[in-house]
Parts: C-alpha cells; sequence; structure tokens
C-alpha cells in the first residue's frame, strides 16, 4: 500500500481499488530422506515464544543424503502474509494515516506475519527453525 501511495497515487484512490495484498518468500524444506529430530535450542523456543507460538518439543535438521546432494534440504516451500482489505483500513489509507496504524490496524484484522507464518512451517518440521529466520530476514 505504502510503496503505492510513494508512487504518487492518491490515497483515496489506493484505498478504493486496493483489495488486498500478498508477500511471499521461499525456503527450502528439510529433506524427507534424511531428516533427523533434534532438540530446540533455547534460543530457538524464546524465537516461537517471542511470536506468541507454543515451542515444539522436537526440530528437524536434514543430515545429508544423496537425495539432497548433502545439503539437508530438498524443494522449497512458501512462507506467506496476507493483508485483506477491510472497512477500517480502508478508512485509514484514505485518511493517509501513518504506517504504524495501518501494521497495527491489519493485525487487529487478523493478518498473520510472515515470519510467524515460517516459525510455524519450523515448528511442524517442514522446514529448520534457521531457514525459517534466514528467509524471512528482510
Amino acid at each position: 500500500i505504502f510503496r503505492l501511495l510513494e508512487m504518487g497515487i492518491e490515497p483515496f484512490l489506493v484505498s478504493a481499488s486496493v483489495t488486498g495484498v500478498i508477500g511471499q518468500r521461499l525456503m527450502r524444506r528439510v529433506c524427507p530422506h534424511c531428516r533427523i529430530e533434534i532438540e530446540p535450542t533455547a534460543e530457538e523456543q524464546s524465537l516461537y515464544e517471542a511470536a506468541d507460538l507454543t515451542p515444539p518439543e522436537h526440530a528437524y535438521l536434514g543430515r545429508g543424503c544423496t537425495y539432497c546432494v548433502g545439503s539437508g534440504y530438498l524443494d522449497r516451500i512458501g512462507a506467506y502474509e496476507l493483508l485483506r482489505i477491510t472497512p477500517d483500513l480502508r478508512r485509514l489509507v484514505a485518511a493517509g494515516a501513518h504506517y504504524d496504524e495501518v501494521r497495527a490496524q491489519a493485525f487487529r484484522d487478523g493478518m498473520v506475519p510472515m515470519r510467524t507464518d515460517a516459525l510455524r512451517k519450523a515448528a511442524a518440521g517442514v522446514t529448520s527453525v534457521g531457514e525459517a529466520l534466514r528467509g524471512v530476514a528482510s
């Protein structure tokens, strides 16, 4: 939304025409052929707690095998963030509200941050915590 505004498009036009915005980052999947269960570190557990997620009992890591050519990762998966434009968000954008106000309203309206989505996938064993954080670092 703010990139459109920075391009000089009027706020009332942005608020009237945008219905949603999605962001995506790709992360590597842990190889299912050589995946091993490990104990999450205290630092990893604190990352989950900071994101208001329950830390998993186990984390997963790929040892490296012939399928993944020794990398421990095979294939990719996306981490997503979807911003649905609600009536409250439309009013804020049309009024020229500050970025922080729009972001706070988006969270109140149910937007899940990309970092949280990535950590959920790490908790499910799809990727590692390190890869999840690397994928959404920007």
